[in-house]
């Protein structure tokens, strides 16, 4: 995403929400901002999946917990590129 973002707003791939579809400068804001905000996330989930494995949690403890982490970052993400489009725009 970062390296090769989608040009044009399509429906296949990207950062697609009716905010960053808006105008073709709102999708390449989030585009950018998104893909940012994906690799210190991805990092995170990372470490703290390193964090995890030398805790020793039961395997069905981590696959719990990771999940978790999945989601509530993909909210996260959502939610700040969201208010990032709205300050930045609006």
């Amino acid at each position: 995403m970062m390296k090769r973002p989608p040009k044009k707003m399509n429906s296949f791939y990207g950062y697609r929400t009716p905010k960053s579809m808006k105008l073709q400068k709102h999708w390449d804001f989030a585009q950018r901002f998104s893909s940012k905000l994906m690799i210190q996330y991805g990092i995170s989930l990372c470490l703290l999946s390193l964090l995890a494995f030398f805790i020793h949690l039961s395997e069905g403890s981590a696959v719990g917990i990771s999940l978790g982490l999945i989601l509530l970052l993909t909210i996260s993400l959502i939610m700040r590129v969201e208010k990032e489009l709205r300050d930045t725009f609006d």
